[in-house]
């Protein structure tokens, strides 16, 4: 996984096996995405347009997904 976590200004790339969920909240929608790791590899980013119909594309499904971490 190339997903990039930043501490002072360094890029340091995750491992597969340390994450299970990429988490996103997208501010100006108020919501978030939870999608699991399995449903965005091997990309090295995605793009999630929530201000359309949020149950089509790719990840309208993961929308207020918090059922998939318990």
């Amino acid at each position: 996984m190339n997903a990039q976590r930043h501490a002072n200004g360094k890029s340091i790339a995750y491992k597969t096996g340390e994450i299970d969920f990429l988490i996103a909240q997208i501010v100006p929608e108020d919501c978030w995405y939870v999608i699991p790791l399995k449903a965005i590899l091997p990309r090295k980013s995605l793009r999630i347009y929530p201000e359309k119909d949020p149950r089509k594309g790719p990840y309208g499904k993961y929308r207020e997904a918090w059922h998939l971490i318990e």
